[in-house]
This record gives structure tokens, sequence and C-alpha cells, in this order.
């Protein structure tokens, strides 16, 4: 694994009319390789401070082949293709010279050939790890999972172990993966479905009841409006990272396929495999959920492979899926251990503290509200201040505030101090701004933050930077006071990501959620609706959502007609529309993230 950090380029030659560039960066294997990692694009600016960290597989295949890392600068343009800005190269083999070590480097830009000088010089860091070796002092030789008196059965007995090749291989088969050692490359390959079928939603009139058969239960009928074209979606954490091909019409579907990626901690990693069926006119149906809690899976051996049943959808089956964890040498920081969805929660009223010596700005006295938002969701809340404390400002939160999070290693909590009012996203720029960098927290753990609050000549560019001391070389700003409140970061998707799913992979994200996860916790809230004896209007409509939602999920209600289910698609679709014509006319920098899929 190489760990790469993109700390801030400097000098970057201007690419627009205005003088000025909107750079982002891309890692790739090989001179414009495939995009491995795409970093955040920071508008109308020529020395950019990213401070973003990107992990990237390698394989033996880079190496016999004498790859380079190409690290490449871009300059987003809306109507025309990007413009490169500059690149950097740097064999592969170069950096596995000297392992487990952080290896800091400037590099001179370069154009499209390696002879040509671009103006500007990137600042970064890098570190190759190789795999850790399995812990012998874990070596599991009897399955813990099941209860003492019968996992001496010897028809209970994994015979896997007995296949191993090499002893790399027997180890996985018993030894769990080192707590010591969290991060580390996760495998997961979907073999087949068994005895896929669809539920019989059609009703039990002159016809047959559900669960009639009991454990006679016949194929399906061969009419092809029966049998599931079925594919399936690997979830991790929450994030879609991967989709098989769809094979038509079967109730035995083989796939064979499957993908690699970097987990962070394998200890609190999900992995969810999602079985959809392909179908016209209307959104595909989670035909069944398989939730794999790694921690759980792993409890005895770094790779196992069994059936597990489907849940949670408008089918049955059971999917054969192999799961394979292999650490790295790399110990991260606990902030750099996290999920890269969540929601942010702030527990507590702003304080807003002056910096003494800066009167020329004279935020305290003129400020009267403050606004928070996140720069993916762009979703914003405002409180008015309550009262002041000599020159200091709290505001006091009616109610706790939640806001989305996606990407959460590349963007930040902004809190803008005065803002002005905007029009289409033009205009009204705050008085000074506190960025909170997702980064620096640490999942689901209560901390109080202290944020400087800064003013100057460019607030834009002072939301979108990191400020640090590079950061301060190169843009104008001045400290004004700090922003203390305490927040929390909640990993995974939750309730709150409902109204941000404006695209099909968010959409496919947040469904899986929801048939695994979400209407539980919506039901448990639910169940406290008559705590007080009462249940008002706000209560009872949540209630009939929430029922609402689980028939529209599993197709019963209204919902098994295929007129309905049409329309929604239809709607959904036309919704999806409306938003990509609002981001366009707003100049929204938000991208949807790339799924690998089946080649």
């Amino acid at each position: 694994m190489l760990a790469i950090t993109i700390h801030h380029a400097t000098g970057l030659s201007a690419q627009d009319r205005g003088g000025k560039s909107d750079p982002y960066l891309v890692l790739a294997y090989a001179k414009f390789g495939k995009p491995l990692y795409s970093s955040r694009i920071i508008l109308g600016d020529l020395n950019p401070v990213w401070e973003e960290t990107a992990f990237l597989l390698l394989s033996d295949d880079e190496v016999k082949a004498g790859e380079n890392l190409a690290v490449m600068l871009w300059d987003s343009d809306k109507r025309t293709s990007d413009d490169l800005i500059g690149r950097v190269q740097v064999p592969v083999v170069e950096l596995m010279l000297k392992p487990n070590q952080v290896h800091d480097r400037h590099d001179d830009l370069m154009g499209f050939e390696d002879a040509d000088d671009m103006k500007g010089k990137l600042s970064w860091s890098v570190a190759f790890y190789d795999k850790a070796p399995f812990n012998e002092r874990l070596n599991r030789q009897v399955n813990h999972e099941l209860p003492a008196e019968i996992r001496n059965r010897p028809e209970l007995q994994d015979k896997s172990s007995s296949k191993a090749d090499t002893k790399s291989e027997s180890d996985a088969l018993n030894i769990p993966p080192d707590p010591s050692y969290p991060a580390g490359i996760l495998s997961i390959i979907v073999h087949q479905i068994n005895n896929l079928e669809n539920r019989n939603l059609k009703g039990t009139t002159g016809g047959n009841r559900e669960g009639h058969t009991g454990q006679d239960t016949k194929a399906p009928d061969e009419n092809v409006d029966k049998v599931p074209s079925a594919y399936c979606e690997i979830v991790v954490n929450d994030d879609l990272i991967y989709k098989t091909r769809t094979k038509q019409y079967t109730t035995m579907p083989f796939y064979e396929a499957g993908t690699e990626c970097f987990v962070r901690d394998w200890r609190s990693t999900v992995v969810r495999v999602v079985t959809r069926d392909d179908r016209v006119r209307e959104h595909d149906p989670i035909m069944g959920v398989v939730t794999l809690p790694l921690a759980k899976i792993l409890a005895n051996s770094s790779q196992v492979t069994k059936l597990y049943a489907m849940q949670d959808g408008v089918g049955f089956g059971r999917v054969n899926i192999s799961v394979l964890f292999r650490s790295v040498e790399a110990k991260l920081p606990r902030n750099y251990l996290g999920w890269d969805t969540g929601t942010l929660e702030i527990l507590s009223n702003i304080r807003f503290e002056p910096e003494q010596g800066a009167a020329d700005h004279d935020i305290s006295a003129k400020t009267l509200k403050v606004s928070v938002s996140t720069s993916d969701a762009q979703h914003k809340i405002k409180a008015k201040a309550a009262h002041k404390e000599g020159e200091a400002i709290n505001w006091h939160l009616d109610e706790l505030v939640r806001l989305p999070v996606y990407d959460r290693y590349s963007s930040a909590l902004v809190f803008e101090l005065d803002p002005g009012t905007k029009i289409l996203g033009i205009g009204g720029d705050p008085d000074a701004v506190a960025s909170l960098w997702f980064q620096d927290l640490v999942d689901d753990e209560e901390t109080e933050v202290r944020i400087p609050v800064v003013a100057g000549k460019d607030i834009d560019l002072l939301r979108q930077n990191v400020l640090n001391e590079n950061c301060k070389k190169t843009h104008e700003y001045d400290i004004v006071g700090h922003l203390i409140c305490t927040v929390k970061l909640d990993s995974g998707l939750d309730e709150d990501h409902y109204a941000f799913a404006d695209t099909q992979q968010k959409r496919h994200e947040m469904e899986q959620y929801h048939n695994a996860e979400g209407m539980a916790e919506i039901a448990k809230q639910n169940a406290h609706a008559n705590d007080d004896g009462v249940i008002d209007k706000q209560e009872k409509k949540k209630i009939d959502e929430a029922h609402k939602q689980e028939l529209r999920s599993r197709h019963r209600g209204i919902y098994q007609s295929g007129v309905v289910r049409s329309t929604k698609w239809s709607k959904d679709g036309l919704k999806d529309r409306m938003s990509r014509m609002k981001n366009k006319m707003t100049g929204s920098t938000k991208t949807e993230k790339s799924v690998e899929t089946e080649a």
C-alpha cells in the first residue's frame, strides 16, 4: 500500500482568463493512467492547500511493469475539457526501497511530455507499507462462533484449512487479523447465488398465499417476467464501491466477481452485499441484503467463504461470498480510522471569543448571527446571537444541529459569521469564516473544538483551503478570534441523509441503509411517540410516512403495482434532472464518485 499526502502547491500557472485556476489533483499509475484518487477542487487559487491523504493498493503487476506513480494537477472547466496544470512522476520501485518511512517531496511540475516544464511546485509526502505478517499467537484451531456443546461435531468442522497449499494460505484460514494493525487490504468476492427468486406479492385471492409450500418450495415458473435478472453491489461502510454484471433471467446466477479496497479499520468496518433485480422503467428493487461486520466475520480467521441468507428485500436466496483481509504495517492515527460518510452533530452552544489586537475587523461588535454548513451537503442552519459576555458572543441553539457529511476526509464544517444573503450562490460574502476539517475528528467521540476565525480579502479562498503555516505564506488573512463548541461525528448514513440522495449512487446507498438498518431505527423512535400519552399530528405524520416507506421498499401495498413503481421512477428521474440543472446554474463542484464495475 502507498500512503500519499498532498500538502500544497505554489506558483501554479493561470489557466483561466481571469488569471486564476481551479486546481484539483489526480493520482494514477502510469502517465495519464486510470484515475485512482481525485482530490477536491479549490476554485480560483494558484496556491492551493489540500492536506488530503490517499491510500493506493500496489500490486505486483505495477512493480514488474516498471510503472510510475503519477500525480497530475488539472484545472477544472465547466464547459470544456480540463487543462493540465502540471504533473509529477516517480517510479514505484523507488518508493519501495525504504518501507514504513514517510518521505517528504517538493517537486517541480512538468507538462504533457517529460521534457516540458510547467510553472509551479508540488509539496507532498509518500510512504510504502508492506503486508503485516500473521500473528501466530492469535491462531484459532477451534471455531469459537459455535456454542461449546456443538462446536466439536465432525460435520460442523471447517474443512477449508485442509485445502491450503501454502503456509500463508493456511495461516489466513486459522489466524484472525491482528488488532494492533487495523488498517489493511480487504478482498470481497461474490461467487454465486443459490435459489434466487422473487417473493409472491400478488395477493392470495385465487392464488397462492405467501409461504404456502413450506419446505416443498418449487422453482419459480419459467415465465421470464417472474425470473429475476440480478446483479450485486458491494457497499463498504455505507459507500458503494463495486457492481457486478447483470445475469439475465436465472435463479442460479454465477458471478465469480469482486474487488479489493483499502480499509482503515477492520474492527469497525461493515460490508454489505446487496442483490438487486434489473428492471425496465422502475427502480431496481433490493432482492436482499447480506450484512457482514468484519469484527464478527473474521473473529477466527482472516479468510472466510460461506453461504449467507439474503434479508430485508423482495426476494429469497443464499449468496456465496468470500472475504479476505490482510493487515498492512501502517499504524494510522485514530482520526484516520473513521468512515468516509457520517453526520456532524453540534452538541453545545457556539461561543465566539475575539482575538486581542483584531479591532481593525471589529467582528465581535457587528456580528449578530452565524450559519454553519457542510461543504458536501450545502445545508445551512442559522441561529441568532443570544447575548454578549464582554466582547464574547454566545449563540444558543434551540435544537440539536445535525449536518450530513460525504467525503469526510476531504471536506469541512464551515462557520460563517454575519453571512450575507445569497441569490443562486452569488453575492453576500460573510465577514469572517472558520473551518473545522472532519479529518481532525475521531468517529463517535464528543470533542470540544477551538477553531480560528479568520478574515481577509478573499473569504472564499479561506473557506476552501486548510489554514496552516503554508497557507499563511501565500494567502492574506488575520485571525480575529476563535469559535468554541462541542461536536461529534456520527459514523455512517442515517435519516438526515435522505434529503441529499440526489444521484443514483447516493440513492442506492440510502436504500441499502434503509432496508438493513434505517427502518429499524425509525421504528424505535416512533415506538416512543405515545410516551406522553398523546400522539400529536407531527408524530402521527412520521409514523404514517415510516409505514409508507416500509411498504414501498418491500413492494407491498400500492407499490406491488408496476404502474405505481413506474410513476415513482419517472418522478425521481425528473428530480434528478432538476438537481443537475440547479448544480449547473449555481456552479456546484460536487461530483459523483465512480463505482468500479465488473469488466
